[in-house]
């Protein structure tokens, strides 16, 4: 079952990142007026008396909400960096598992040898997403790469068929087997988001802490109360900084593509070498 989208994830669909933190900041602002005016209406109607014992008493909210909020804030972080990470490591994963059946497609006989490695360096060219960027040519990028894997698997097994009990076909297989099930799951990490609830109430959290806050420092000197505003602006960049950092689609916190570059790279030298070596025969027969 799929999860019905966020507040703040309906808002990335319209606009950019940087937009939409700014809207936090604003609407932060606004909730602190909002608590500020509260306030001072409370101040109108409430005797001064009971009003600065109440104030005193009340004191000790605000620790209590900014602790709370940091905490909050501390453990999505946590989750977004996790997630991070992960997608991080399966792009290396993923890149041995590609080598690993390249090389042992190698020991096969030609022709299948040469079809399958081809195959291969192929799908490893659709694996490589170094624009961080999703749009129709990604889109598309990623469908070839499913329709090559159902190829890699038709080819692995015609080649094998005659030596399948043998070790050389087990560890193909294994290889091969490998290299699909990385690539779902490396997908299956870039599909795999903090849950909108969480994203949806560290927002509302944000609003209300705002408003607190404006509400309890509304008769100190304003530049306490730009100060403790400054601290809530920092929050909300943290949201916009997990945000980022949860959407590898969208976001500019992008995964390093390294190995799988290097392998492609790799993978293109061996192919050009191969070319050249092919074309040598031809080139000294005239000269015989």
């Amino acid at each position: 079952m799929q999860l019905e989208p966020g507040i703040l994830d309906n808002a990335l669909s319209v606009m950019p990142l940087w937009v939409l933190g700014i809207a936090i900041v604003l609407a932060c602002l606004v909730m602190r007026v909002f608590g500020t005016a509260i306030f001072h209406w409370r101040q109108r109607r409430v005797p001064e008396g009971v009003l600065k014992a109440t104030s005193e008493a009340e004191g000790y909210i605000v620790p209590a909400i900014l602790g709370l909020l940091a905490f909050v804030l501390g453990l999505t972080y946590s989750l977004a960096l996790d997630r991070y990470d992960t997608r991080r490591v399966l792009v290396g994963q993923e890149a041995n598992a590609i080598n690993t059946a390249y090389l042992r497609a190698d020991l096969l006989d030609e022709p299948e040898s040469a079809r399958l490695r081809s195959l291969l360096r192929e799908y490893a060219h659709t694996r490589v997403a170094p624009r961080g960027r999703w749009d129709e040519a990604m889109e598309a990028q990623l469908v070839r790469s499913k329709e090559l894997r159902q190829t890699i698997w038709r080819e692995a097994r015609q080649a094998i068929y005659p030596f399948r009990e043998s070790e050389l076909g087990s560890y193909l297989v294994d290889a091969i087997n490998t290299t699909i099930n990385t690539g779902v799951e490396r997908e299956m990490a870039g599909n795999a988001h903090i849950p909108t609830r969480i994203i949806d109430n560290m927002f509302f959290y944000l609003m209300a802490a705002s408003a607190i806050l404006g509400y309890m420092l509304g008769q100190e000197k304003p530049l306490r109360r730009h100060s403790a505003f400054l601290l809530i602006v920092l929050f909300a960049f943290t949201i916009v900084l997990i945000l980022d950092i949860d959407q590898p689609r969208s976001g500019t916190v992008i995964v390093p593509q390294g190995p799988m570059e290097d392998l492609v790279a790799q993978m293109d030298r061996d192919a050009a070498a191969e070319s050249r070596a092919a074309t040598l025969p031809a080139i000294r027969n005239p000269l015989r």
